[in-house]
């Protein structure tokens, strides 16, 4: 998730949470807030402060898992920036994972691999691969391997560290059709 993002919805969070716990102050008393709350608003309806309840909990309930999706959904970028003396290089993610996606077909030999690749921040990134393999190759054997080829090739070539590679191979079936890498 991108910081603008992150902070958005952190104050839009916020902000609910806020309305939430002031609308429920107004029926159930918080020390502090409920006399405060009171003053403001003097409404005699019978029926109408429940429905109000039940709808300001649904708004405090999201206001808290937007919150929570804002503090603790990590921070993503679009491209990865590489700085040196000469200059400035933005790679898109679509690159490296294109990048990624011919070097395991000529490493690996995979059927149909597709790479997904999330630039986090401080040079780290989230791999996963998923791909069809032959029937006579080990899947368990090839998956650990290409675990650790991703974590070493986004390490030597691109100063990347990669957070928990994943790679979800199956093996090949020959009654469907085979998209050419």
């Amino acid at each position: 998730m991108r910081l603008v993002n992150k902070i958005l919805f952190g104050l839009v969070g916020i902000v609910l949470m806020g309305f939430a716990l002031y609308q429920i102050s107004l029926w159930f008393f918080i020390p502090g807030l409920s006399d405060w709350a009171h003053t403001i608003d003097n409404s005699q309806q019978v029926v109408l402060p429940y429905v109000w309840l039940v709808i300001l909990v649904l708004i405090g309930l999201v206001g808290l898992s937007l919150l929570l999706l804002g503090i603790f959904r990590p921070v993503t970028q679009k491209k990865l920036v590489l700085t040196n003396t000469t200059g400035k290089l933005e790679i898109p993610e679509a690159i490296l994972a294109k990048n990624l996606q011919y070097a395991l077909v000529e490493q690996f030999g995979l059927v149909e691999p597709k790479v997904d690749i999330k630039l986090l921040r401080s040079q780290r990134a989230k791999v996963k691969v998923r791909a069809n393999v032959n029937d006579e190759q080990n899947i368990e054997h090839l998956a650990t391997a290409i675990n650790q080829y991703l974590s070493e090739y986004l390490q030597d070539r691109l100063d990347i560290t990669a957070v928990k590679p994943v790679a979800q191979l199956s093996p090949l079936n020959r009654n469907k059709r085979v998209t050419v890498v």
